[in-house]
């Protein structure tokens, strides 16, 4: 039965969500922050809002591949991790139903068996199984290998494990994720360039005691970057070594490769000097081991405080420094932890001046207080300089725009005086024009008047010529007919 869309929405208000939308066969549910969660059809929301209300209510909820297999877990508190019991619990009751093995990768394939089981897969599938295997963890091999320390403590061999059967011994240095993330691209665009390093020992796994299991010596970065890059073997470099000698090559990678504070740098180099400076006597089962002398001074003498100086490459004074500071009470080093003065070796080194853990203690909460002071001071030395800078960045600013003021004004009154010059030629025009208008006014009317005494010529004239015409009809017609022809002919041909 489809679920009805309103209760859907009630359903997902009291959830935290803050509307449903639906876009084509799809609906999509908004949470408050953004966050956008798209579903198929009315069913597939009322089934993520099962999910929902499972989890809020404190259960846990697998992902898995279109195939089924696991890919992650979480709760409301975030991630969980696949080995959780509620994790197992779940994919156990779910084992009734077998996945399409057929329709998986060769690495899905591997992750059912190695997490879940093969249960459920026929022979073919099996043989298909170990095949992926075998690919698998030649996809592992190739790596380059480098030299571990500066010196060969044994045998090294290639070695392919699976990551998740791979031991970590208690009280190693924590992860630090921005080296784990930067490892990460690293491998992604080169490939992993320098294995870790492992050995085989007896170990007390879950209460039980493991004979011959990989155990890691160095490279917990590494191998926690090729786990979460999805890999499911790595090559490593086997060690035929002690108990000794795997702590003193954690320790040179350590000190070559980690980024560590002052406060783990001195332990690091503190413990290399206390593992080569004691000689296990053997004595049957009980064997001890026993302080050796320091060598006094001599060329070519080895041995004690000054050898396994020359062997981190360090000073002396240096490796005494380091030991004082490893000497701290645990009370002491959680003291410069807390008050961030693990970096700090002058404070470290103040403190383990003082003979009692208490004093220790003193000691770097007077430290504490000094950096506190010191901060103080240089806080207010930031303000101050801040304010200075502040006054001569306002000064600076305020010159320049005095300095881009004056020359506005000088350019105003250039153009003020270039305004007053093109004033004066044009009244020099002006008056030139009114000059020239004047003449030319005078020239118009003598030139009237000269048109006027012409006109007036030319009237006369026409009078005198009409007056001499008006004669000369008279006069003509006192002539006879023929008389006239032939003068009128003559003065044609005149």
């Amino acid at each position: 039965m489809t679920a009805d869309i309103n209760e859907l929405r009630a359903r997902a208000k009291a959830l935290g969500y803050s509307k449903i939308d639906k876009h084509g066969t799809e609906y999509w549910l908004i949470g408050i922050d953004g966050e956008r969660t798209g579903v198929e059809g009315l069913d597939g929301v009322a089934g993520h809002l099962d999910d929902v209300e499972a989890i809020q209510g404190g259960a846990v909820r697998v992902i898995t591949t279109a195939c089924g297999v696991p890919k992650y877990a979480h709760d409301k508190d975030g991630p969980v991790s696949l080995d959780d019991p509620r994790v197992i619990e779940l994919l156990g009751a779910e084992c009734g139903t077998a996945p399409d093995f057929d329709a998986m990768s060769d690495k899905e394939l591997a992750l059912h068996d190695h997490r879940v089981g093969n249960v459920g897969m026929n022979a073919d599938q099996h043989k298909r199984l170990e095949r992926a295997y075998v690919r698998l963890r030649k996809k592992a091999e190739g790596a380059q290998i480098f030299s571990l320390s500066g010196r060969r403590l044994a045998t090294e061999t290639l070695s392919i494990q699976a990551i998740d059967d791979i031991h970590i011994l208690p009280g190693r240095r924590t992860l630090d994720e921005n080296t784990v993330v930067n490892l990460m691209r690293s491998i992604e665009r080169i490939g992993l360039q320098s294995p870790p390093s492992i050995r085989f020992a007896t170990v007390m796994i879950d209460g039980e005691e493991c004979d011959g299991w990989p155990v890691l010596v160095a490279g917990r970065h590494r191998l926690e970057a090729m786990r979460r890059l999805g890999h499911m073997w790595i090559t490593c470099v086997a060690l035929n070594i002690s108990d000794i000698a795997a702590e003193l090559t954690e320790i040179s990678e350590n000190l070559h490769r980690a980024e560590l504070t002052a406060l783990q740098r001195d332990e690091q180099i503190a413990r290399w000097i206390e593992l080569t400076t004691i000689k296990p006597e053997i004595s049957g089962d009980d064997a001890k081991p026993v302080q050796l002398a320091q060598v006094s001074g001599g060329r070519g003498n080895k041995g004690g405080l000054s050898e396994a100086s020359r062997e981190l490459g360090v000073e002396r004074t240096d490796a005494v420094r380091a030991m004082k500071v490893a000497a701290l009470s645990p009370e002491a080093k959680a003291a410069a932890k807390e008050a961030g003065l693990d970096d700090n070796r002058s404070a470290l080194l103040a403190a383990a001046r003082a003979d009692t853990p208490s004093g220790q203690v003193v000691a770097i909460k007077g430290w504490r207080q000094k950096k506190a002071e010191a901060s103080s001071v240089a806080a207010l030395t930031t303000v101050v300089t801040g304010v200075m800078d502040a006054a001569t960045s306002s000064t600076m600013l305020l010159q320049r725009r005095l300095t881009k003021a004056k020359e506005q004004l000088e350019e105003k009154e250039g153009q003020r005086q270039s305004q007053e010059s093109r004033a004066e030629i044009a009244v020099k025009q002006v008056r030139d024009a009114t000059s020239r208008a004047m003449f030319a006014e005078a020239d118009k009317e003598r030139l009237q008047a000269e048109v006027d005494r012409l006109t007036e010529e030319n009237a006369a004239l026409r009078t005198v010529n009409d007056e001499a015409d008006a004669r000369y009809r008279e006069l003509l017609a006192f002539v006879n007919e023929a008389d006239r022809e032939t003068f009128m002919a003559q003065q044609q041909a005149a």
